[in-house]
């Protein structure tokens, strides 16, 4: 792609050459256009620094701040829409777990029993209770009992070591923690649906994710978050409809939040998996040829499920993949197979705000396109400045919409850094979400990942800060530096100092996931720095 410029008795005759190889004629039209609107601009605006000059024209801006907004939204919260499912279908099967099953009727009736204990102990909208529960009927239970009290859950994934687990509810400072013992206390309490008031800003649940500080930060989605993003996907991915939802993902992980509440507000029962050999216990299912509403999974997940199923046997309606990036490679064995969708969201998001159904046509040598957006969000391709990019230049993706999440609890500084206001939007005090994540636009709308614009990494669908990593490492006995990075699907962490492996990996295991300790640990007599 060059310019040649030559006199003209007239003026300056600028020709564009460009190579068909690598160019269509289309886009090397629009740069030609492009950069005769920045003429024109700098010539118009002399004072005007460089980074302020428009090179877009007001059709090619509007098309990319455009995003689909219906005008009205989900006026009910998932309780009320469960309370309507179980009044429909008070007979079906709500969840199997093993050779365990419940009713909705059954499953409603404990959530209450649980609801009405909570409330009880006057905790209600605004407050936080924490889940402390293994993958069992209890935590299901736990969860819609904690929403029908009109509290929100914190998941605490109880295979997380102690420290952790202490570090995040004294961070959170919950009303409860509920665990198994919390249920002897349920016998006498009634089974009827509680009363409740709650807005849509009232939170539904609070995630935490690991933070570049060195501490994970709580992310608070409201009422109106979650149900926009279900009352989206129940739609698009026909969730009444087939056997049922797996369960294969920790609910800390806000992927869960698919497979667990979708079926139970369309009527299809939730089927918990047991948390050891999580995914041969998946691979029977599809290999069962049984027709599953939606598998939700990582790419992870569907790579290991490829040596383990009899492609011709899985009937599954449907395979929703999201958490990482999704590799041409990864899904080249599953496109011609079995409808799958790649879905992105950051957690500050709700799960999924852009979407893209592979096809067999996609471009096998790119990773998969992450796609459009969903109904009720705007996605921004912006620059350094916050001005939009044109398709096919790489800019920061920034979310704004209905499904854009409080915030960072008890994080306000944090809050205010990655959750800025909205330019854009017409609506007054609308806010928009720093996603770090750098993409460009197809011409088509279609959006496309390219990586990050800071350290963060995602790994088997964990989002993971190296920094939190680091200081964990930086306050063991015998480290002087560290440093940890991502190479090769895996965690490798570079060590200045005289600790030994073993002990620096018993004292990462106390205090981080097991996701979150290097598989790799390198021992440097220096770190090496640039100039």
């Amino acid at each position: 792609l060059g310019l040649r410029a030559r006199p003209e008795c007239n003026g300056i005759d600028v020709v564009l050459e460009y190579s068909t190889d690598l160019f269509d004629r289309a886009t090397a039209e629009s740069i030609a256009s492009r950069f005769g609107r920045l003429l024109r601009v700098a010539v118009e605006h002399p004072d005007l620094p460089l980074h302020r000059l428009d090179i877009l024209d007001g059709d090619e801006r509007q098309a990319l701040l455009a995003g689909d907004m219906p005008a009205s939204l989900p006026a009910a919260h998932l309780p009320d829409c469960f309370e309507s499912q179980v009044a429909r279908t008070p007979g079906a099967i709500a969840l199997v777990a093993g050779e365990r099953t419940l009713t909705f009727s059954a499953l409603n009736a404990s959530a209450n029993q649980l609801a009405h204990h909570i409330i009880a102990r006057g905790v209600g909208p605004e407050s936080l209770v924490a889940v402390e529960l293994p993958r069992s009927p209890q935590l299901v239970v736990a969860l819609l009992g904690v929403l029908k009290a009109g509290a929100a859950y914190l998941p605490i994934d109880p295979g997380y070591p102690r420290a952790r687990i202490d570090e995040m509810l004294a961070d959170a400072s919950p009303a409860l923690v509920i665990t198994s013992a919390t249920f002897d206390a349920l016998g006498d309490e009634p089974t009827y649906d509680p009363a409740r008031v709650l807005h849509t800003s009232h939170p539904a649940y609070v995630i935490y994710t690991s933070g570049s500080t060195g501490k994970p930060k709580g992310v608070v989605i409201a009422h109106r978050e979650l149900a926009t993003y279900l009352a989206w996907a129940s739609e698009r991915y026909q969730a009444d409809r087939g056997a049922g939802a797996p369960i294969n993902t920790a609910v800390s992980f806000d992927a869960t939040v698919t497979s667990l509440f979708l079926p139970l507000i369309c009527g299809r029962p939730v089927l918990l998996l047991p948390e050891e050999q999580q995914i041969e216990t998946l691979a029977e299912l599809l290999n069962s040829g049984s027709e599953l509403t939606l598998v939700k999974l990582t790419p992870a997940y569907l790579e290991a499920l490829r040596g383990l199923v009899d492609i011709t046997k899985v009937r599954a309606r449907l395979f929703v993949v999201g958490g990482e990036a999704l590799r041409s490679e990864v899904a080249a064995f599953w496109r011609n197979q079995v409808p799958l969708i790649n879905e992105y969201g950051p957690t500050e998001t709700v799960v999924g705000c852009c979407i893209h159904q592979v096809r067999p046509d996609d471009d096998a040598a790119a990773d998969v396109a992450i796609g459009l957006p969903t109904p009720h969000t705007r996605l921004y391709v912006l620059d350094k400045a916050l001005t939009p990019v044109p398709c096919g230049v790489a800019g920061e993706l920034y979310i704004g919409g209905a499904q854009l999440g409080r915030g960072y609890l008890r994080r306000r500084a944090l809050t205010a850094e990655r959750f800025v206001a909205d330019p854009y939007a017409i609506e007054p005090g609308a806010r928009m979400y720093r996603s770090g994540d750098l993409v460009r636009r197809r011409r088509d709308g279609v959006l496309e990942f390219l990586g990050r614009t800071d350290e963060q990494v995602k790994l088997r669908g964990f989002r993971i800060e190296p920094g939190e990593i680091e200081a964990v490492l930086a306050a063991c006995p015998g480290v002087a530096q560290a440093a940890v990075i991502a190479r090769d699907n895996q965690l490798v962490a570079y060590v200045v100092g005289n600790a030994g492996e073993a002990a620096l990996r018993a004292e990462l295991s106390a205090r981080l996931p097991d996701y979150m300790v290097p598989g790799v640990f390198l021992f440097l007599d220096a770190l090496p720095l640039t100039l």
